[in-house]
């Protein structure tokens, strides 16, 4: 019998062990590059109804650090840009990458686009932004899914960061700002009804056991309907805007040619308003793309992305 309950009493320690792992915090981890990139995984995470009822099937590419012997890693998913007409998850890759060199696992989601025709209802392009919405926590709740299935990614479902560039960045905002307390005009909150709710309605009923709940959003020009919506207890926010941006401005004004919306300025102003921390970095007299590769601009984008690596790592690992 004493064997037995020594055995039992090493079983529980060894279990209660594995699952206090935490995220490897070396020096340079998630601030310097560290790795190489893994070969891309491509998987489907969920399906759904397009706009004509088609089925569209919903799928992302995943990246490893290659060579990476951590069991638990912080996962980042992207949404790409594209005015919500078009753009492919590839858009995204470059992104993506620059993360996983530093020891995220990163993603690049696809998720449902509104036909050509349907565009110059603005009430369309609302309803598109929930439609995307739901597809992209529903890539959220299927990597923390994943993670109670064995975990094949290797991922820590408590250190789940999202991101985009415009449209994309547009989708991760309203995931990370706006929720269930927070007063949405009535025709937004009907589309969102007719939608599933804030959760969407993309995913089996098993995925739907799992949150979406995310720890940072990584904002390349994008912009919210409400800025109302930043409440303290938000997800913090981390955005890169060019100040000449003609497509989403950086401050309040119409988007996309469609309806007015906050940009990264008015969402910067609104956040230290309330106290929510945020980063903004902005690109003088940049535009909506040119500041992501032009030379010109490389300083601030660096700038940017240095201050969001200290700031994450912080975020996971306390400070240095």
């Amino acid at each position: 019998m004493k064997k037995l309950l020594s055995f039992l009493l090493l079983f529980t320690f060894a279990c209660s062990g594995e699952g206090q792992t935490k995220l490897p915090c070396t020096a340079g981890r998630y601030e310097k590059d560290q790795f190489t990139i893994s070969p891309t995984k491509t998987v489907q995470y969920g399906t759904n109804k397009g706009w004509n009822g088609e089925t569209v099937n919903l799928q992302l590419d995943i990246f490893e650090p290659k060579g990476d012997t951590a069991t638990l890693r912080p996962l980042i998913i992207f949404a790409h840009g594209g005015g919500y007409v078009q753009g492919t998850k590839e858009d995204m890759t470059y992104f993506a990458q620059q993360f996983t060199k530093k020891g995220y696992v990163t993603a690049s989601i696809s998720y449902r686009l509104i036909p050509m025709d349907k565009i110059y209802d603005p009430n369309n392009m609302k309803r598109e932004i929930v439609k995307a919405m739901s597809d992209f926590k529903s890539a959220i709740r299927f990597f923390r899914q994943s993670a109670s299935n064995g975990n094949p990614y290797k991922i820590d479902a408590n250190n789940i960061f999202i991101g985009g560039a415009s449209a994309g960045a547009i989708t991760a905002l309203h995931i990370g700002l706006l929720d269930e307390k927070d007063q949405m005009p009535a025709d937004f909150a009907k589309f969102v009804a007719d939608e599933g709710g804030l959760e969407g309605n993309t995913g089996t009923p098993e995925s739907f056991k799992f949150s979406s709940k995310i720890k940072g959003v990584i904002n390349y020009s994008g912009s919210i309907l409400e800025e109302n919506w930043i409440d303290k207890d938000d997800a913090p926010i981390f955005s890169y805007h060019g100040t000449a941006d003609d497509v989403v401005p950086i401050g309040y004004g119409i988007t996309g040619k469609s309806f007015n919306m906050y940009g990264s300025e008015s969402i910067k102003k609104k956040a230290d308003e309330v106290g929510l921390f945020s980063i903004l970095v902005k690109a003088p007299n940049g535009g909506h793309t040119n500041i992501y590769l032009d030379a010109n601009f490389a300083n601030y984008y660096i700038d940017f992305h240095n201050q969001v690596y200290s700031k994450m790592r912080s975020m996971m690992c306390g400070a240095k």
